[in-house]
């Protein structure tokens, strides 16, 4: 027989590369269809034989490619023997003689069957291959659809058509007749879909509940498993870590908790709702320079009254749980921060706990300390905002965003409490009460004329300071008409 050339193996190997998915296989089509030779036509010592002629034939195949790759030329192929004419009279006589073998071994079994044979063919058939379904071991199912999955696969490469689809697409021509809904799952793998199990709650839906609910970490992970048949909720240490993610950082103030005003607003804009994002994302596609302008209301209370708490056990405690202070602010709008200000998203009833996103919860009543802390960190968190620019990114595209947080969410006795306008009958006017019941005034109306500026010059002239380096204005019977008159003529 005439020996093989490289450039032989190297054409068939250009011809049928799709169709196999190693360099052995590659080989093993070539011999199989050279010599007409089939490993399953070999015995158990034939095969061993067959393996190590094919091994050496693929290591003269990675030399064949070495070459050509530098050489970069075909020709060198035509004088380079792949196999011989001694290995290709060597594979031609090993074929007939195993083939024959095989052959004659056959025959006698079919003339001559003894005892010794038929007992063994009982002991065969007492070993029936399971099915499939009854397979237990991954391995098992693995090394079952091997060979299926290598034509699978050889057709996916030679089609250059995605697995999933390909999957998708049979699920769906297999099940359309008999079972559509199951069809349908099938249609979205083959369109290239996420698949959602309508029986999942959400990570925030779940959140919701067990705080809403004031749900227990025992009686969560019982309602989850009573309902687990019928619907399935997150299991609480993944609802934790949630809550760790996208909750900012909280820090003890005058023994309550408070986080930083920038942090909450940040996190109140990473977590927009999905019909917003979607308008943002078109306008950043016209302009990927815009500049969003989000506004907050801020404000805080103060609240007394909670006999829960009022046990001896809280009483005892350094701080007085039986009043609260609390501080918050609402997203009340987003807009494009031009001359036209293009409004993006305004929110409705942002008074409303659905809005509200939690700052502070302070114990104690509306000290001057209390206030100032609170204050104090409003200030800062509106200076950020106004003189900052923020980036977010919301997967497919980066914003651009200015917050400004406005402190306008307070009553009157809070507004009182922060201007040091206590004994004030109107925080907007320096009218007196005596003043304000006099109906020709009440006819001509009140000029809103008491500002914060005035405010300051009128305590800079007034205030002392104390033994303890706090400056405040003395008490004394009369002080506010004489301040008054004082301040009238600031």
């Amino acid at each position: 027989m005439e020996p093989i050339t490289a450039l032989e193996i190297y054409n068939f190997f250009q011809q049928n590369r799709s169709k196999f998915r190693t360099q052995k296989d590659l080989i093993q089509g070539f011999i199989a269809k050279t010599f007409e030779l089939s490993i399953n036509d070999l015995g158990p010592e034939a095969k061993v034989v067959y393996r190590q002629q094919i091994n050496k034939l693929v290591s003269k195949f990675r030399k064949v490619l070495q070459k050509l790759k530098h050489s970069q030329k075909k020709r060198s192929l035509e004088k380079h023997i792949f196999i011989s004419a001694e290995e290709c009279n060597f594979i031609t006589n090993f074929v007939k003689q195993n083939t024959l073998r095989s052959n004659s071994s056959s025959e006698d079994e079919d003339e001559n069957e003894s005892d010794a044979d038929v007992a063994a063919d009982e002991k065969t058939d007492k070993h029936v291959r399971k099915p499939f379904a009854e397979l237990t071991s991954q391995r098992q199912r693995l090394t079952r659809t091997k060979e299926l999955m290598k034509v699978i696969n050889a057709w996916v490469i030679e089609e250059q058509f995605p697995l999933n689809k390909l999957l998708g697409f049979i699920g769906y021509s297999q099940n359309y007749k008999k079972n559509k809904k199951l069809a349908r799952v099938f249609e979205t793998i083959m369109n290239g879909k996420d698949v959602e199990l309508k029986h999942e709650v959400p990570l925030d839906t779940a959140i919701f509940m067990k705080e809403r609910g004031l749900i227990t970490k025992r009686a969560y992970n019982d309602m989850r498993l009573t309902l687990k048949p019928f619907v399935l909720f997150p299991t609480y240490n993944a609802i934790s870590y949630h809550i760790r993610q996208i909750m900012p950082e909280l820090r003890r103030v005058n023994n309550g908790i408070m986080a930083r005003v920038i942090d909450v607003a940040k996190s109140t804009i990473t977590r927009l709702p999905n019909n917003v994002i979607e308008v943002m994302s078109e306008k950043v596609k016209n302009d990927t320079y815009i500049l969003f302008k989000a506004t907050f209301f801020a404000g805080l209370d103060g609240s007394g009254g909670f006999a829960v708490y009022n046990s001896k056990s809280f009483l005892s405690s350094s701080s007085n749980p039986a009043h609260l202070i609390t501080v918050g602010m609402a997203l009340n709008r987003i807009e494009v921060d031009d001359n036209q200000n293009d409004m993006v998203y305004t929110a409705q009833n942002i008074c409303s706990f659905w809005h509200q996103r939690p700052i502070a919860l302070i114990p104690g009543k509306e000290s001057r300390q209390n206030m100032k802390d609170v204050v104090d960190a409003l200030d800062i968190g509106i200076f950020q905002g106004k003189h900052n620019e923020y980036i977010f990114d919301f997967g497919t595209f980066k914003a651009r965003f200015k917050i400004n947080i406005v402190l306008c969410q307070i009553d009157s006795k809070m507004i009182k409490n922060l201007t040091g306008l206590t004994g004030a009958y109107c925080t907007a006017c320096v009218v007196s009460e005596s003043q304000a019941h006099i109906k020709e005034n009440i006819i001509q109306g009140f000029k809103m004329d008491r500002t914060v500026q005035n405010m300051e010059r009128l305590y800079s002239e007034l205030k002392v300071i104390g033994s303890n380096g706090e400056e405040f204005i003395p008490k004394k019977p009369g002080d506010y008409k004489n301040d008054l008159v004082y301040a009238n003529h600031l």
